[in-house]
């Protein structure tokens, strides 16, 4: 079985698998992001409506527009965020079997010498940890990335409508931070690699010296 060799490559495989549910999700994450920009945007008509409400006109008349914006962006958030539980709890368990199993099947096509130069229970643990670590990626990607870029940009458009000279603060202090994000990427990228690695080798080494003492006992 051949699987692509690259992270991203290898991850890309499997969300193209599943790929109408992930476009449901994200769908779902850009009501969620709709909700958090227009919100407040409803607080401040409301305050607004509170601030120059007519004496002669009802409450009702006076207050109509923001609640029952406010009452459409909470129904909407709701409905998104069940949803997504809905889809999500299907998704991942399928996502991660099907990934383990087509790990596991391409480890046993692998020849002699690969399972003499790697110890048997640090294979056991990769094949383990892939379908986990690759749920953690995705998930990022849908709320630390997709989610927040649209709450930026969404939010952004509001803030405009009120103050240009915050918005372009804003933008400033996000640009500051992606870039001391990117300086330290790749240190940070080879740390977690070396903590991986070293961690998968102590867990086979363990595995293994149990076995092994287990065989010589019995």
């Amino acid at each position: 079985m051949n699987l692509p060799s690259t992270p991203f490559a290898f991850l890309w495989y499997y969300v193209k698998a599943f790929k109408w549910r992930f476009l449901c999700l994200l769908a779902f994450v850009l009501m969620w992001a709709l909700n958090e920009a227009l919100f407040p945007y409803f607080i401040k008509l409301l305050v607004d409506g509170v601030t120059h409400a007519d004496p002669s006109a009802s409450l009702w008349e006076s207050f109509r527009s923001p609640i029952i914006g406010i009452t459409c962006s909470w129904i909407l958030m709701e409905t998104a965020m069940r949803l997504f539980g809905f889809i999500e709890i299907y998704l991942f368990p399928s996502f991660k079997a099907k990934m383990r199993e087509d790990t596991f099947d391409w480890v046993k096509e692998q020849s002699f010498n690969y399972f003499t130069s790697n110890l048997a229970g640090s294979i056991g643990t990769k094949i383990a940890h892939i379908p986990e670590s690759s749920e953690r990626i995705v998930q990022n990607v849908i709320w630390h990335i997709v989610a927040i870029c649209l709450v930026f940009i969404s939010s952004l458009v509001v803030i405009a409508q009120v103050s240009l000279i915050f918005t372009f603060l804003i933008v400033g202090w996000c640009m500051i931070h992606m870039g001391i994000t990117a300086y330290y990427n790749d240190e940070i990228v080879q740390k977690n690699s070396a903590h991986y690695e070293a961690l998968a080798k102590l867990n086979g080494e363990t595995i293994d010296i149990v076995s092994n003492a287990f065989s010589m006992k019995l």
